[in-house]
């Protein structure tokens, strides 16, 4: 069996996928506790529910970011820890990888009259995270990860045969109005909540997987945070 986790977001995403790709279970809910108290006694009980065991799993498959810093990091070090116990596979698919599998798979009747794919992220601070690919693209998942691009909302400008996606947060709609008020678009957008992409971790993770030694130390997941995190020293009052 093979285990996907994604907890970039407020979505705790959990799947779990037989060795030919189809998937067992396909688990996701709103996690608004911190993840690192619900991660490891969901997937417990979720395994448990289908007869299984942490040691049944023979893969896994993390979404590494962009995202929610503490989120991500609650992932990975779960994903770290549980492929070093387990000496395991473990592989890292970008968010917005999974984004795109997504809205392909939503058009794949009508990719035609596209050129282009473009999935945005809310980035916070009137800014997304972009990824814009050819939909002729034949690069691996982990190669578009050097596509991604932190941009402010103000700099988008998309030609009519883009295919596009995104997920907000509805504070930024006013700054999106343009692009959502242009017909000649294709778009869909996800305001407020988020889509289950689960199945997509193991679409995009499995062929990753099967070229993927055991797991070991010096070669941990690390986080794809784009936006180096925010921190603020405290002050102190010298006398």
């Amino acid at each position: 069996m093979y285990l996907g986790i994604n907890t970039a977001s407020n979505l705790l995403t959990l799947v779990v996928a037989k060795p030919d790709g189809s998937i067992l279970l396909n688990h996701a809910e709103p996690c608004q506790a911190s993840h690192s108290t619900v991660l490891l006694p969901r997937l417990q009980a979720l395994l448990r529910e289908h007869s299984l065991t942490i040691h049944d799993i023979q893969g896994i498959i993390c979404a590494r970011g962009p995202g929610s810093f503490t989120g991500i990091r609650i992932g990975l070090t779960s994903a770290n820890s549980l492929a070093y116990a387990l000496k395991i596979p473990l592989v890292g698919i970008d968010n917005l990888q999974l984004l795109r599998a997504h809205l392909l798979d939503q058009y794949h009747h009508d990719l035609s009259a596209f050129t282009h794919s473009a999935v945005l992220l809310d980035a916070g601070r009137a800014e997304v995270y972009l990824l814009q690919t050819p939909l002729n693209n034949i690069q691996t998942a982990n190669a578009l990860n050097t596509s991604i691009k932190l941009l402010k909302v103000a700099q988008l400008q998309f030609d009519p045969s883009t295919l596009i996606g995104g997920i907000f947060r509805s504070p930024l709609l006013p700054l999106l109005e343009p692009i959502i008020l242009n017909n000649q678009l294709t778009k869909l957008f996800y305001i407020d909540r988020e889509p289950n992409l689960g199945q997509y971790l193991i679409q995009l993770g499995l062929p990753l997987l099967a070229e993927t030694p055991a797991f070991t130390l010096d070669h941990q997941l690390t986080p794809l945070y784009i936006r180096e995190a925010s921190i603020t020293q405290s002050k102190k009052t010298h006398l």
